[in-house]
């Protein structure tokens, strides 16, 4: 059904500079998929080396898909602590 139904992105986002990364000034979390074969685990790392917190999961690339009640957990923690 994703693939379905997921559209393509626009080619004019690459060309657009960003004007600052909101995880800089912002708390943010990241929910790694250990078994997640779409991306190369070593860009994975690069992106968290500037988060605060992360967690692991045992799920695929859609771990909001194969594993929801363990990214809803991430999520109401980071709602808790956010607040």
């Amino acid at each position: 059904m994703l693939a379905a139904t997921q559209k393509p992105l626009a080619a004019a986002i690459f060309g657009e500079p960003v004007k600052a990364a909101a995880w800089k000034t912002i708390p943010s979390w990241y929910v790694v998929s250990t078994q997640d074969n779409a991306i190369n685990p070593a860009l994975k790392d690069s992106w968290l080396k500037g988060w605060g917190a992360n967690e692991e999961i045992k799920a695929s690339h859609v771990g909001f898909i194969s594993n929801p009640s363990e990214v809803a957990k991430v999520i109401e923690a980071a709602a808790v602590a956010a607040q």
